[in-house]
């Protein structure tokens, strides 16, 4: 993918924009890629990371920890703090 870089689960936090599976393999791989999400300082500062609701959940990110509303913009993206030791 010419517009993402696939990243570990430790490393989901480093990605300003949208962390989607769809692109990487592996267990706990993702790709940070420009989509629609986009960061905002109140996601960050959480240490929170923006995925997208989908409607199909095949490859699904699901966030296993808090969301933070309006962290990712104002679109269908969910900012999504994890539990810590997870």
């Amino acid at each position: 993918m010419s517009n993402g870089t696939c990243l570990k689960k430790p490393d989901w936090t480093t990605c300003d924009r949208e962390v989607d599976a769809m692109f990487c393999t592996g267990q706990d791989c993702a790709c940070c890629r420009d989509k629609k999400c986009e960061r905002t300082a109140a996601c960050k500062d959480q240490g929170g990371y923006c995925i997208r609701k989908k409607r199909n959940t095949g490859k699904n990110h699901v966030c296993n920890g808090r969301e933070v509303a309006g962290g990712c913009g104002p679109t269908n993206c969910v900012c999504c703090v994890p539990t810590p030791g997870k």
